[in-house]
Order: structure tokens, then sequence, then C-alpha cells
């Protein structure tokens, strides 16, 4: 096969993938009415990628202030979410997660703007998070999102050993943010009390 051909076909095949990600959509749930199907995915990936336990998972599920924004395909098939607790005006997010097949296509970067117009659609006016800071490629997305580093905790991390980076995002005027009219959403996110201890945020996947 000669390069031209090669190239020729790398490019349908990014064509393809990409019109494939346009019809994914992005559906906000709270943690105790994510979908079983849903649930279980979540769990696998957070046990393959977080080493959580399903006690943990579900765990989270159960927290009346937990929120997961899940990227599908086909309504059921998981290709990312972003899991996040709130308290009043404030935001923690807890697990950035892209599926390895999906990466590199833009979708942790389109699923980051959604989740900021969201939060700032409902009046929340800052987000944070943690972030090892081994994690070149998890902070440079943060970064294109718009989050600021704000404090290095030196040694947080065990098993491997790492720094942890706070970084935090404003999120005033969000709502006008670069993911306007990118993904979709078909479902709100409706009565989530506001009364609950702010959680640590410091997971992600590294993946864009």
């Amino acid at each position: 096969m000669s390069g031209t051909e090669r190239n020729r076909g790398r490019d349908l095949e990014r064509e393809a993938l990409e019109e494939t990600v346009l019809n994914v959509k992005v559906v906000p749930f709270r943690g105790i009415e994510l979908p079983q199907v849903l649930r279980l995915q979540i769990i696998v990936a957070n046990e393959a990628t977080f080493a959580w336990s399903t006690a943990m998972s579900e765990a989270d599920f159960a927290n009346a202030q937990s929120e997961y924004y899940v990227m599908v395909r086909d309504r059921d098939e998981l290709l990312a979410y972003v899991s996040l607790h709130h308290i009043l005006d404030e935001a923690t997010i807890n697990t950035v997660f892209v599926e390895p097949s999906w990466r590199q296509l833009g979708l942790g970067l389109h699923l980051f703007n959604f989740v900021l117009d969201q939060l700032a659609a409902r009046d929340i006016l800052n987000l944070f998070l943690e972030v090892r800071a081994k994690n070149v490629p998890a902070r440079a997305l943060y970064r294109a999102a718009g989050f600021e580093e704000l404090v290095v905790r030196q040694g947080y991390y065990q098993d491997p050993a790492d720094d942890a980076v706070i970084m935090q995002k404003h999120l005033a005027g969000a709502g006008q943010g670069a993911g306007a009219g990118v993904v979709e959403s078909d479902e709100g996110l409706e009565g989530v009390k506001q009364n609950q201890e702010r959680g640590a945020g410091d997971e992600s996947d590294s993946s864009d």
C-alpha cells in the first residue's frame, strides 16, 4: 500500500470518528439517579483507573450532593464522565474519565466546557480540583478549560509518590463558554440540595 493510500485510509477513519463524536450527548445526573447500566460501567472505570472499590463508588452514588456528567453514545455506551460534589456556590471535581479508545479526540475538553456552563447557569461561582503534579496531560486539559493553579501540596500522594496541585476556576460568565453547542444534554439536573462538605477532587485519567 502506498503512502498516499495509507494517509487516505487514516483520513477516512478520522472522519468516521469525528462523525460519531458529533452524535454523543452529555447527560447530567445526581448520583442516586444514575441508571444501573451506567453505574456498572462507572464502577468498572473507577476501579481500573482510580483504584476505587465498588463500595467506594456506591457510597459516592448515594451521596446526596454527588453529581455525574456522563457522556454517552447510543444512550448507554459510556464514553466519558466528570463527577463532582457541591456546596452553596462552590463545587469540587472528584473524578474525570475518558474511555481509552476515545481519547485524543477532544472529548475531555468538550465535556469540561459543558460542565462549566451548567454549573455557571446554577450560580456556582468557584470550581476546585486536585491533580497529581506529574499528570501533565490532565493539567494541560484543566488549564485549557480556564483553571488556575493555586498551590502545590508537597508529597501529598503515595503509590506512587507525587505532589498535589490544587486548581481553581471562577465560573462567573461561564454560561457563554466554548462548549455551548458542541454537545447536548437531554436531561436536566434538578433539586440538588446544598448542604454537604466539599469533597477532595484528586482523580483524573489524564485524558482529552
